[in-house]
């Protein structure tokens, strides 16, 4: 089984949903509260302890996956930038029963692969495997949430694996254009952080935080197990049951928050000039929008799709004609629990002949994105946008491993994973005239982020750690 990490940057993935339907008529093992099963076979129950476990029957599937989501939220807020994805990374080290070396050894006999993610939401696991593996994939997963031990050479790892997060990062003017963006608009809450952390953040990472962390976000109640694959409802919630028993630590008792409970008030359009290591140059735009479970969130991804995806986009059209073709640019949509938010980006290269200058770039893209409000969409432009923004949810969610993580994350993120599917649907009935609203409501109060190269001679060395972390 191959572990492997990643970390949400620029875009953070939309709602996911299955999109097979098996009639299966099931109870929960004993123990378990059934909350709701859906008539396509869809069953959503919470164990004993609180663990909400969402099961998908596919009895046409090869494998079966398993996905394991957290909301970290209650921890992010009391931590440093960074720590949460140290944990997600430290979390198949050693754990209460295992060490490091034998958690290594039992994934490699559960066979398949596992991959981790850790965004400014969630912690996502996700394990695909063969049937006849699925209670022993299950058991590592369960293990790794309950009692990780944050091993220092693990964690190490994980420190290690943010420092060059924050290198990739610090080299693309479209990630450091983002992230100024993110800082802006949701300034003073989680949101503005950065998701690898900063170098001062990462230098004071010790095991007693991680330890911290890890109790404070991995709690049954903000855990959720998507399952899609040729697993029976009923063998399903026995082999949760069974493994998620034990998982007795307590939400946090309530305290007054770091962060204000909702995202700032913007009062007007904000800008930043940024320098980054890489040769090239980028204006990234940013809006705020609304959150997954807002019933508006369809309108906003198509009009983003207008805006900024494919070929017959207003951006690429107005960039193909005015500047030439080979830039790097889009829009793209980052759908979070509490906010959506809008990226509009355009990368160029300064040392290119008759390069623009980078105030002509920002007039242009501002021109195109701000100019749904004089120039209101025809109806092929629509059209368009929402048979890409269609295809594109249909194609994310191909792969058993790609539908059971969208059942986790929009139990978890979104109300419901009966949320997501009503995604699909909304995406299908947006009209011109919700469009035209979208761009009245949410192309307001613009952030701009202008990112040069380096000033030659600029002093590029590093203070990131590169020590093992403290006890």
């Amino acid at each position: 089984m191959r572990v492997a990490v990643t970390h949400s940057r620029l875009c953070v993935p939309a709602l996911s949903a299955t999109l097979v339907w098996v009639s299966v008529l099931c109870a929960a093992p004993p123990g378990a509260t059934p909350l709701s099963q859906d008539t396509g076979g869809i069953t959503r129950y919470r164990t004993e302890r609180g663990v909400r476990v969402i099961v998908s029957p596919d009895p046409a599937a090869a494998f079966v996956a398993i996905s394991v989501a957290v909301r970290t939220s209650a921890a992010d807020e009391r931590a440093a930038p960074g720590v949460g994805g140290v944990v997600a990374t430290a979390l198949f080290g050693s754990n209460s029963n295992l060490s490091r070396e034998g958690v290594a050894r039992e994934i490699r006999l559960a066979g398949g692969s596992v991959t981790t993610d850790w965004s400014a939401d969630c912690t996502t696991v996700t394990c695909v495997t063969a049937p006849s593996a699925f209670r022993d994939a299950m058991w590592v997963l369960a293990q790794a949430i309950k009692s990780a031990e944050m091993d220092a050479e693990t964690a190490s790892l994980g420190v290690r694996e943010q420092m060059a997060a924050m290198a990739r990062d610090a080299a693309d003017p479209v990630a450091v254009g983002a992230q100024a963006i993110r800082a802006r608009l949701c300034a003073g809450h989680p949101y503005a952080q950065p998701l690898a952390g900063t170098p001062e953040s990462l230098k004071r990472v010790t095991r007693s935080g991680l330890l911290a962390y890890h109790r404070t976000a991995y709690v049954p109640e903000s855990t959720v197990v998507g399952i899609v694959g040729p697993i029976s409802a009923a063998e399903a919630e026995r082999v949760a049951e069974n493994n998620f028993v034990d998982y007795l630590r307590s939400a946090p008792a309530p305290r007054a928050r770091r962060f204000p409970p909702e995202l700032p008030e913007l009062t007007g359009p904000s800008r930043a000039e940024l320098r980054t290591r890489a040769s090239a140059a980028a204006v990234v735009l940013g809006y705020r929008g609304p959150p997954l479970i807002d019933r508006g969130y369809a309108s906003f991804a198509v009009m983003a799709a207008l805006i900024g995806a494919g070929k017959g986009s207003r951006l690429f059209r107005q960039v193909r004609d005015s500047l030439g073709i080979g830039y790097r640019l889009g829009a793209e949509v980052q759908g979070l629990a509490e906010t959506g938010i809008l990226f509009v980006f355009l990368e160029v290269d300064p040392a290119r002949t008759r390069a623009p200058s980078l105030g002509d770039v920002e007039r242009l893209v501002v021109g195109v994105v701000e100019g749904l409000l004089t120039q209101p969409p025809t109806e092929d432009e629509v059209l368009r946008a929402r048979r890409l923004t269609a295809g594109l949810y249909a194609q994310a969610r191909e792969r058993v491993a790609e539908r059971a993580l969208a059942l986790a994350r929009a139990e978890l993120l979104a109300g419901g994973w009966q949320r997501d599917d009503g995604l699909r649907e909304d995406i299908e009935r947006v009209t011109r005239a919700d469009v035209e609203l979208a761009a009245r409501t949410f192309l307001v109060n613009r952030c701009v982020a202008v990112v040069r190269p380096e000033e030659p001679g600029a002093d590029r060395r590093s203070d990131a750690p590169n020590t093992p972390v403290s006890p």
